[in-house]
């Protein structure tokens, strides 16, 4: 059964913001390089199969800062203000706002889905495929067995999965 790509995201953006902060080194600039990740990567992922979301996903970045300091490089910038500067940089394959109402709409959804579940499940949830913490890292963090956390994820994902599908 293929993860819903919405998840599998949310699972690696923290990593990725990460990354992309240090090589960007503006907050500002790297999260709009993730908000754009995302939207490609749902399009894609939605109608195609991918065998490591995490080693697409970083190839993906790796190839957007390539493209935005192709960007930067052609377009001579002594001489723009700090506004222009701004969306010199910004990447020019934005989404619409149709994709940006959609995406929006989806994290909502999976707010409250994830708001459905026992406040455990989500603790879980959340530092397993948020922050990237290994199942012991969890179990360490919240005073629980290993086993504990394989269980609860299980039965997150299985709600999350049931609940997010396409109607």
């Amino acid at each position: 059964m293929a993860q819903d790509p919405h998840i599998v995201f949310l699972g690696h953006r923290q990593e990725l913001l990460a990354w992309l902060m240090r090589h960007l080194r503006e907050r500002e600039q790297a999260e709009d390089v993730v908000q754009e990740l995302y939207l490609r990567y749902v399009q894609y992922a939605s109608t195609h199969v991918i065998e490591d979301s995490r080693a697409y996903l970083f190839q993906m970045a790796r190839n957007m800062l390539i493209d935005l300091r192709r960007q930067q490089q052609a377009r001579p910038t002594e001489s723009l203000g700090h506004d222009e500067l701004v969306l010199v940089s910004a990447p020019d394959t934005a989404p619409g706002p149709e994709q940006i109402a959609a995406a929006r709409s989806r994290l909502r959804q999976l707010v409250a889905c994830l708001e459905q579940l026992p406040e455990l499940t989500q603790q879980i949830f959340l530092l397993n495929r948020v922050h990237d913490m290994s199942y012991k890292e969890v179990a360490d963090q919240l005073g629980v067995s290993v086993s504990t956390v394989q269980k609860h994820l299980t039965r997150a994902l299985a709600h999350v999965t049931e609940r997010m599908k396409p109607h």
